[in-house]
């Protein structure tokens, strides 16, 4: 089994109703599905920088409402720059640094799934 530490940077994306922003002709500009396959477009295309993108739930807001957001973690070396894509794609955001351990398991024949506990 091998270790790998990883500088990262999370990036958690808020839920956003896109339908305010418009062309001239009224027209959404992005809305939330276009603004998530945007990002999963992107990740595909630079797959080792993106280390995880994951749409998750928050708790219910004062509409009774559980909104959506993004968890973005990407390679802090990246050469993307994140951020003004975010932004472009209509995100706010929150950021913070991280530090991952990714670990490599060794595959042996005839084990199908592999729990690991970390302590």
């Amino acid at each position: 089994m091998e270790r790998e530490l990883i500088e990262a940077t999370v990036y958690e994306c808020n839920y956003k109703d896109f339908s305010k922003e418009t062309t001239k002709d009224g027209t959404p500009i992005y809305d939330w599905s276009n603004a998530v396959w945007s990002l999963y477009n992107t990740r595909n295309g630079y797959s080792n920088a993106v280390l995880k993108l994951d749409i998750m739930q928050r708790g219910k807001d004062e509409n009774g409402f559980y909104q959506n957001y993004i968890y973005l973690v990407v390679k802090r070396n990246s050469e993307y720059m994140w951020e003004e894509y975010l932004k472009s794609l209509g995100y706010g955001f929150s950021k913070y640094e991280i530090t991952l351990c990714r670990i490599f398991i060794d595959y042996e024949e005839g084990i199908d799934e592999y729990l690991l506990e970390v302590d």
